[in-house]
């Protein structure tokens, strides 16, 4: 059977809307993030730090310290800001942690105890949820080297038996937007001496490390120093001391900021604007249908009369 032959208007119309619509869909550019992993984990999205259950303290000293994002203290812990630092965000508190500050809070110090509890219950998901997971990839010993992992485009599992430590180098990762990175990491983690963590194709909340090292399981302690990701110490605690950090800091024994770090919460990437090819597009597109509309419209009143 023969195809029947489209009319040219009809078949121009149908190429430029096709062509608008990929151009124009903000699909296209949707990722995948850690928070998606789990129920619950979009608890987490907004936080720069979360203090587990216990933590002792959350201390935050030495300004210009800027933390760009929100605080949670868990239950029974305990929360310090102080020496001319900045929050921009709110701190939430459970009802029975202690709180002191000196420090500007932009969203001030609020007890809630449903959204810490929320928060919390989120950061254990994410750690039940790397227990259960098959490496896809393991070190059997510590990272002390500059280090390049590319993904697969899917659920990168990295286990690594052992620290990552680094003193100037870097922890290159590449990949896409359905890519996920975590590294399960059974010591600790230091990085020093402008150590870098550089994403490639991916955004920080792409990036999950779930250190179970005790003591102090991740320590930073540089200016120039550039962490970017998820960073969950449920045995220990985190030592930030400097640098620039694209991360959420989640830490159960203490979690401190000192030497002036700039820490900001990871972002979803953004929803793209259309672009103003896709506008142009979809404005022929709409002024070729009313053409072609006009000009059928007038060929039937034409063959009538």
């Amino acid at each position: 059977m023969r195809l029947k032959q489209c009319e040219p208007q009809l078949c121009i119309f149908a190429l430029l809307a096709s062509m608008a619509l990929v151009i124009v869909s903000p699909a296209n550019a949707s990722n995948v993030t850690i928070y998606n992993l789990v129920s619950g984990g979009s608890a987490l999205e907004g936080f720069a730090i979360v203090g587990l259950p216990g933590v002792n303290p959350i201390h935050l000293s030495s300004g210009p310290l800027v933390v760009n994002g929100n605080v949670a203290v868990g239950a029974d812990g305990t929360f310090q800001a102080d020496g001319g630092g900045q929050i921009d965000g709110t701190v939430y508190a459970a009802s029975n942690a202690t709180t002191s500050s000196s420090d500007t809070i932009t969203g001030g110090i609020v007890v809630n105890n449903t959204i810490v509890s929320n928060a919390v219950a989120g950061a254990e998901a994410l750690e039940s949820f790397v227990a259960m997971q098959t490496a896809t990839q393991t070190f059997t010993s510590s990272i002390t080297n500059p280090t390049a992992i590319t993904g697969d485009g899917g659920l990168n599992v990295i286990d690594v038996n052992g620290n990552i430590q680094l003193s100037g180098g870097t922890l290159t990762l590449s990949g896409g937007p359905n890519d996920l990175f975590v590294f399960d990491v059974t010591g600790n983690m230091a990085f020093s001496g402008g150590t870098q963590i550089v994403l490639n194709g991916i955004n920080p909340n792409q990036v999950l490390f779930d250190i179970l090292g005790t003591g102090w399981a991740l320590q930073t302690s540089s200016s120039s120093n550039a962490v970017e990701g998820i960073f969950l110490a449920p045995n220990g605690g985190i030592q930030i001391n400097g640098g620039t950090d694209n991360a959420e800091f989640i830490g159960l024994t203490a979690i401190t900021g000192q030497s002036n770090p700039n820490v900001s919460a990871p972002q979803a990437p953004p929803v793209p604007e259309p672009s103003s090819l896709g506008l142009a597009l979809a404005g022929m597109v709409a002024g070729s249908l009313a053409l072609l509309l006009r000009r059928r419209r007038s060929y039937r009143e034409f063959t009538v009369k």
